[in-house]
């Protein structure tokens, strides 16, 4: 027999080796299929379908004593009873192989396989994608074969699903840490479930509509507005047709659109779960909550999310996993219910809502979600803190409702990146498999309270925006899904850019307007940002652009659908300073994008180069800062005189000796880029052939070796800072004399080698880091500003590694409110929060308040190798910092702040403090500190007002009880 082979092991062995690289990059911690490999998977898929068997070969008894008999009568009576199913072909191993586990028979799959603990449950994460893909394409692989007699036998289906749940109920902790992942597995692995109607209707009307180009119209109405009112819609496209295919997928949907949203079915529906909670018994603050008595919809509908809510904490409670799954049914069946009840709410066009009562639907949608999975507990306790009860009759303050309907908008946002993390490995690949699977997650979220929330909140910030001045523009249409992370004005070509182009390298030019994930490490220089989400507020991308003056919006999920009409053509972007934003087409805004820089190139102070000796920690300081050194090191060094005993040990390579390796001899390496850079301007050479030219220089300096004096005096100092050869790893780090210029800091531009073993590969990188000084994205970036790019000199920084629990990045002000405050963004593991992943971001607030801007829902972290290099392991579940480790960053706040010479901005402004940390065991260690650069916000601003003229902020209180309804 061909058992069902885990890929996963294999996977996270090549994973391993893949990342066991020293160098810090935005690569996915888990390998995906080549090209060639996913070229065969599809061949071999496109067959399956084909296939009146699919996935399999022949029908089999597997015994209980082991054996496997042909389907013959009683085959296992003698041997202990068993089972009779399909056995899987030689295809689908191959298919397994590759990760793609089709056609999954549950009476076959084994509790170890199936849960496949070392590899972060990717066995049991995977048929949920698998599931999608039969749903979306007509049987997938079991196209012709879901009427392949005998394959399953639905009885022992049934019973195999349920055993399996009712193992993974049997963990409270493991239910608590992955309740969404628990409520797909509920949805598709077989156990007497109920229908998931509201994701059913969606799915049923985009296969018409893909087969029908006539039903687009109606599956719009579905997808935006459902209700029985589309029911008449299918009847008349139903008598226009003849297929009778057709015609039976067409009217099942009008039969599931009048099962969820008619009266009788609704009736029924909260009748069954009222009296299967009630008989059970077990659940009396549930059956409490379904007694009280509630006639008006709002109040129905907030009674439905309380009950929700509730059935979760007994979900995760000590109650028994039968009764744990009784739970977990019946919470889908209600949901389906609350989004019926809160969808005729807000869609009645009679009705006229008030701005209170649109923040109680908001309450109500928030305990919704959360009993959903899609955030968790503690999100629920920060967004309830923030958006406390309010009573009618009351008002609020403009800025006040601005920053609660802020505040909710971030559910969105961190309902997708729970559905990354739970998910995050099938559907990489089975996206990579198949462009359609990308619609997994917005089928999830779609099918959900989030789509709800979203249109509240559309409402919500119109109101917003109208009563404040605020305007944001998208192509011409008021829009509220936009938010503003950096102010600046661009005009460029509009591109979107995928992950995978990302981590493939896209060709970006510095003219583009891209719009990138949330999640980015690395990025060239560019005119414009676009940012899917917020992303994280405090990684090296973030830092650039507020650096350059570089606009960077957040824009919602559903409105990067819309950017694709718009790829490639030439668009206008302004983020000013009171949050308004304007995004359209250059020709739509004729004279709006001639005002032009108020830059001025920056002129690159001499550094000294007759210093050729290595620097340790204690001898380091700011009056070496891009003289001797770059800052990197002369803050370090300030960092270990303020803060002893938190700084690890390190040792610094100045400017002289980098010098001194690339200016030997008539045509030395130092001589020859002088004369590139020179030849450039003026104009003997051009761009495409200065690149060249310096691609040259930069390899010849990666291959240079170390003098021997130099090797030998290192090989004293590190011993004597470090420890033996072998022992230890250091971090060599780029730094350079333009690192920290006034108006400029190069956070992340060169190459940081991580955790580099052994003598002799630690003096092979140093040379490597030297080079990267000249690599394309970090003169991209310098190019923009400074008049003299030859006169880069490189110093490097040689820092013992610090193996971090976690780490991250703290900006002394509130980036989100701008007013007092501490933005800390922390993640798990090693180089965390600055590399762009998601990282839990917290603004410290005054009097031990705190307000949180994200979790970190990163599935993997970055360790260190103790044989060099750095390595990725399943990330931590819940919370980062503890409430120590926050008193120790606030307390660290405050010191530096007494301690360090107040850093001012072109305007005179005190610039915030930018500082690298992470924590071992609870303590906590200094990586860097930098003045944070911010620019752009003068010329937007002046911008702004020419084009939407002086609009203040018209009122400040409003009446919660005034409606706006239609806004």
């Amino acid at each position: 027999m061909i058992h069902e082979d885990s890929l996963c092991s294999r996977l996270v062995l090549l994973a391993a080796l893949f990342f066991s690289t020293a160098v810090y990059s935005n690569s996915l911690p888990y390998p995906l299929p080549d090209a060639e490999s996913l070229n065969q998977a599809r061949s071999i898929i496109e067959a399956m379908k084909e296939n009146e068997r699919g996935p399999y070969a022949r029908l089999r008894w597997f015994c209980n004593d082991g054996t496997v008999h042909p389907p013959q009568p009683y085959a296992c009576k003698e041997r202990g009873g068993g089972q009779q199913h399909a056995e899987y072909s030689e295809s689908r191993q191959k298919l397994a192989e590759l990760g793609f586990h089709v056609g999954t028979i549950y009476s076959s799959l084994e509790w170890e396989r199936f849960r496949d603990v070392s590899n972060r449950h990717q066995r049991m994460r995977e048929l949920a994608l698998e599931k999608f893909m039969f749903d979306i394409d007509d049987g997938w692989v079991l196209r012709k074969a879901k009427n392949y007699r005998g394959r399953i036998q639905i009885e022992d289906e049934i019973e195999a699903g349920r055993t399996l749940l009712l193992r993974l109920l049997e963990n409270p902790e493991w239910v608590t840490e992955n309740f969404l992942l628990l409520k797909e597995l509920v949805k598709v692995v077989p156990h007497h479930s109920g229908k998931d109607l509201t994701r059913n209707i969606r799915r049923h009307s985009t296969e018409l509509a893909e087969l029908v180009p006539s039903f687009e119209n109606i599956r719009i109405e579905i997808h935006t507005q459902p209700s029985k009112a589309t029911i008449p819609l299918i009847d008349t496209w139903i008598e226009k047709q003849k297929d009778q295919d057709l015609i039976g997928r067409a009217s099942q949907l009008a039969n599931e659109i009048e099962e969820l949203y008619g009266a009788r079915g609704r009736a029924q529906r909260i009748r069954s779960i009222r009296e299967k909670i009630s008989a059970s018994g077990q659940f009396p603050e549930l059956t409490r909550l379904f007694s009280d008595a509630t006639a008006e919809p709002l109040a129905e509908a907030g009674k439905y999310a309380r009950v929700l809510s509730a059935a979760r904490r007994y979900i995760e409670s000590g109650a028994g996993p039968d009764a744990k799954l009784l739970l977990l049914n019946l919470q889908s069946e209600l949901e389906t219910e609350f989004i019926v009840a809160v969808t005729n709410i807000i869609s009645n066009p009679s009705s006229a809502l008030t701005r209170l009562q649109y923040l109680e639907i908001t309450a109500s949608l928030l305990e919704a979600i959360y009993a959903a999975g899609f955030i968790s507990a503690h999100e629920l306790e920060a967004l309830q803190n923030e958006l406390p009860p309010v009573e009618r009759g009351s008002s609020i303050s403009v800025s006040h409702y601005q920053k609660l309907v802020r505040y909710a908008g971030f559910v969105p946002q961190w309902s997708y990146d729970a559905v990354k993390y739970a998910f995050a490995e099938p559907y990489a690949r089975y996206t990579a498999l198949d462009s359609r699977a990308a619609r997994f997650i917005d089928d999830l979220l779609r099918g959900s309270a989030i789509a709800l929330l979203s249109d509240v909140l559309r409402t919500l910030t119109g109101d917003v925006l109208n009563i404040s001045g605020v305007s944001r523009s998208f192509f011409g249409r008021a829009e509220s899904g936009l938010l503003g992370l950096n102010p600046g004005l661009a005009r460029g070509r509009l591109k979107i850019v995928s992950e995978d182009e990302l981590h493939s390298g896209a060709s970006i030019s510095r003219s583009d307007i891209v719009v990138v994930p949330q999640t980015v490490a690395e990025l060239s220089p560019v005119a414009g940002i676009l940012t899917r989400g917020e992303g994280n507020l405090l990684s090296h991308v973030q830092l650039l652009a507020r650096n350059f003056g570089i606009p960077n919006v957040a824009i919602a999920q559903g409105l990067t659908e819309r950017l694709h009409e718009y790829q490639g053509k030439e668009i206008f972007l302004l983020v000013a300073s009171n949050g308004s934003i304007l995004i359209d087409t250059v020709d739509r805004m004729p004279g709006a994008a001639t005002d032009s820089p108020d830059e001025h190139k920056l002129k690159v102070p001499p550094p000294r180069l007759d210093v050729r000796e290595p620097i340790i920690l204690p001898e380091l300081g700011k009056a070496l800062s891009g003289k001797v050194v770059g800052p990197k090191a002369a803050n370090l060094g300030e960092l270990n005189k303020s803060f002893p005993g938190k700084v690890a040990p390190a040792i610094a390579l100045p400017f002289g000796i980098f010098l001194q390796h690339i200016d030997q001899g008539e045509h030395s390496i130092r001589k020859r880029l002088v004369s590139v850079y020179r030849r450039h301007q003026d104009r003997a050479l051009g761009d495409a052939e200065l690149a060249a030219e310096l691609a040259r220089l930069r390899e010849e300096i990666s291959r240079l070796q170390v003098s021997e004096e130099l090797r030998k005096q290192l090989a004293v100092l590190m011993r004597e800072q470090f420890g033996e050869a072998g022992s230890y790893g250091i971090f060599i780090r780029s730094d350079t004399n333009v690192e920290d210029l006034p108006g400029f800091t190069g956070a992340g531009l060169s190459e940081t080698v991580a955790n580099v073993v052994g003598f002799d590969q630690q003096m092979a990188a140093i040379p490597r880091v030297w080079a990267s000084v000249l690599s394309e994205r970090a003169l991209a970036w310098r190019s923009r500003l400074l008049e003299q790019p030859e006169e880069v000199y490189a110093s490097v920084l040689l820092m013992k590694s610090v193996n971090s629990d976690k780490s991250g990045v703290m900006v002394t002000t509130d980036l989100w409110s701008r007013t007092e405050g501490l933005t800390v963004a922390t993640a798990w593991g090693v180089g965390g929060a600055v590399g762009g992943e998601s990282a839990e971001t917290l603004v410290l607030l005054p009097d031990a308040r705190e307000r949180l801007l994200s979790s970190a829902k990163s599935p993997y972290k970055r360790v260190i190798d103790p044989r060099g290099g750095i390595r990725w392991q399943a990330a931590n579940h819940g919370p980062v910092l503890t409430a120590a480790e926050k008193m120790q960053l606030r307390q660290l706040a405050a010191e530096v702040a007494a301690r360090y010479a107040t850093v001012m901005d072109d305007d005179g402004k005190p610039m915030p403090w930018d500082i690298e940390y992470g924590f071992i065991d609870g303590q906590l260690t200094l990586f860097q500190i930098r003045p944070l650069v911010e620019k752009g916000q003068t010329r937007a601003d002046r911008m702004a007002r020419r084009i939407l003229g002086e609009r203040g902020q018209t009122k400040e209180f409003v009446s919660l009880d005034e409606s706006i309804s239609g806004l």
